[in-house]
């Protein structure tokens, strides 16, 4: 059973309005990942709220954030299982300018194919 895309769309509208859009004035605590590119509290947090309410829409998909482990993402992916395939803040160089384009992407991948996928603009309050 395919998750009801205006649920998704009401998950990614709440974590860009209550994670995301507080934070971007603010200067989150920024890292430099192994690959080179940064990371910064506010991914962090926002993976973890996105994953918590993903799993409420159905139990039985895996997750796999930008911001895991690799080990994780690898076991993921090895699992052949449906997965959220999940960018908690899609532009985090963007976001830590401060510069006003980021987004949150998620798709569910099936059989290694995506079949569904939501991408919310949190400043423009849009989402495709």
């Amino acid at each position: 059973m395919t998750p009801d895309i205006k649920k998704i769309s009401n998950i990614l509208t709440a974590a860009g309005k209550n994670i995301l859009l507080p934070a971007f004035q603010e200067q989150s605590n920024i890292r430099i990942k192994h690959d080179g590119s940064i990371v910064t509290e506010t991914d962090l947090a926002c993976q973890h709220y996105l994953q918590r309410e993903l799993a409420t829409l159905s139990a039985d998909i895996d997750f796999l954030g930008e911001e895991m482990a690799e080990a994780e993402q690898v076991a993921c992916l090895q699992s052949n299982r449906r997965f959220w395939c999940v960018d908690p803040l899609d532009g985090t160089s963007n976001f830590a300018t401060p510069m006003p384009l980021f987004a949150i992407s998620v798709a569910l991948i099936e059989a290694g194919k995506p079949t569904l996928a939501c991408i919310h603009d949190p400043v423009r309050q849009e989402t495709f």
